[in-house]
């Protein structure tokens, strides 16, 4: 199955497009200028990108479009239904991407001494007290989650990062079961930082 094609074309609005600034090293200056045209200020831009977590190398992918035309050379490996949204995994070439396509921002906390990590410590991350830990060298991943609301002529990008399926961290408009397991979940995991 060409993968591509299946959830192609893809669609997204500005909460989106300011949403993906924090999964990616770097954006280009168009990407930047259409935040910034859209409301979002420059502090706001550099915040997100600034934030610690999973982020796609800027050879990889630098805007949601770049982001797009490398979809195509991935393989799906793992697809998964998650309430209205469709959860998919790709796998990308080793020889045709040998420094990966980005880096892994969260990893368990039973995994920490294989990175040389460094003590986990509490850290303000998205308004919420959440581990981090120092790594001389982050991660590297040749696999992609994207998660997409499919409609009837597009797909609605919902977000996009390097790596495999996390649950989303904690907040209050969450069900009391979904926000207890994301509580679990979210105290056994670390943001990685260099």
């Amino acid at each position: 199955m060409v993968f591509f094609m299946y959830f192609l074309p893809l669609i997204y609005n500005d909460h989106t497009l300011f949403h993906m600034l924090r999964h990616f090293e770097f954006v280009n200056e168009q990407a930047k200028l259409c935040v910034l045209e859209r409301g979002y200020s420059d502090e706001s831009i550099d915040e997100f990108l600034s934030m610690p977590g999973s982020k796609f190398h800027r050879s990889f992918a630098t805007d949601i479009k770049s982001l797009a035309e490398q979809l195509k050379f991935g393989k799906a490996n793992q697809m998964q239904k998650r309430k209205k949204y469709q959860e998919i995994i790709l796998e990308f070439n080793q020889t045709q991407f040998p420094d990966g396509i980005g880096t892994m921002g969260v990893c368990n906390r039973a995994k920490l001494e294989t990175l040389q990590a460094s003590n986990p410590f509490l850290n303000t991350n998205r308004g919420l007290q959440l581990w981090h830990a120092k790594v001389p060298d982050m991660p590297t991943t040749h696999q992609l989650t994207i998660v997409v609301k499919k409609q009837s002529s597009a797909n609605f990008l919902i977000t996009a990062f390097p790596g495999i399926p996390t649950l989303p961290i904690p907040h209050k408009k969450m069900k009391p079961i979904e926000l207890e397991a994301s509580r679990k979940f979210w105290a056994d995991q670390v943001f990685l930082e260099k």
